[in-house]
């Protein structure tokens, strides 16, 4: 699993999951789906898992 960015002033000990997707652009058509991690106390944010995802294809 990603590691979050270090900080020394911040043990990233209250984080949230934000999921989404990303919308499919023109040129490839392709949908990205992602979950990031976000630490409201510092700031920074994490993506855990990126996953592209063809916009033509169905879903089962």
């Amino acid at each position: 699993m990603p590691q979050p960015p270090a900080n020394a002033d911040c043990d990233h000990a209250n984080v949230t999951v934000q999921a989404g997707i990303l919308p499919a652009t023109s040129a490839n058509s392709m949908l990205v789906v992602t979950i990031r991690i976000h630490c409201p106390r510092c700031g920074c944010d994490w993506d855990v898992f990126r996953v592209p995802l063809d916009a033509k294809q169905k879903l089962k």
